[in-house]
């Protein structure tokens, strides 16, 4: 099992901007998405094009820019480790 960095920076905010996967292969890892468990039944989200569905990550999967990591420590289950949501903050809040 691998270790793998995900990101995407063509969908506009708030969204997911990067993620740290467990896969076997880089395009099993190109085709996690930060908020579908790997097993779910709808796991191919790029087909999907519904407005608003699956919004929050890439469009497609030329979108996503995946970067090995390493080897994942015996027992490391295939999904997603960690993913990194970012919402602005309202100009409002920010004082």
């Amino acid at each position: 099992m691998q270790l793998w960095f995900l990101r995407q920076d063509t969908v506009e905010r708030p969204c997911y901007e990067t993620m740290v996967v467990a896969a076997e292969t880089e395009e099993e890892a190109r085709m996690m998405h930060p908020s579908i468990p790997h097993d779910h039944r709808e796991k191919e989200w790029w087909k999907f094009t519904a407005p608003g569905r699956y919004a929050n990550w890439a469009r497609s999967l030329e979108d996503v820019t995946v970067q090995p990591l390493g080897t994942a420590v015996e027992g490391v289950a295939q999904g997603v480790i960690c993913a990194a949501f970012w919402e602005p903050i309202p100009d409002s809040e920010q004082s």
